[in-house]
């Protein structure tokens, strides 16, 4: 959502950048490392895990699977 609004706008300033990551490591999805800012994958993990439903068995394999059909950035380290 976020990216898209990005696409649109010719010049960001240094101060909406500042904002930006102030509030992404705020709201808890990402955290600072050396002054930069990494997606928080717990976050994101807990978001994604809600579409399969509780008592919802798989294999290994298929959670594997499931992972990079659905967090296509975790997909390297699957």
């Amino acid at each position: 959502m976020f990216a898209r609004e990005i696409e649109f706008v010719d010049e960001i300033s240094e101060n909406a950048v500042l904002g930006i990551r102030f509030w992404l490591y705020y709201l808890g999805h990402a955290y600072q490392y050396n002054n930069t800012i990494i997606p928080n994958m717990k976050v994101r993990l807990e978001d994604a895990l809600q579409a399969i439903p509780k008592g919802t068995v798989m294999t290994n394999i298929e959670f594997v699977d499931w992972l990079k059909a659905n967090i296509p950035e975790a997909r390297a380290a699957c």
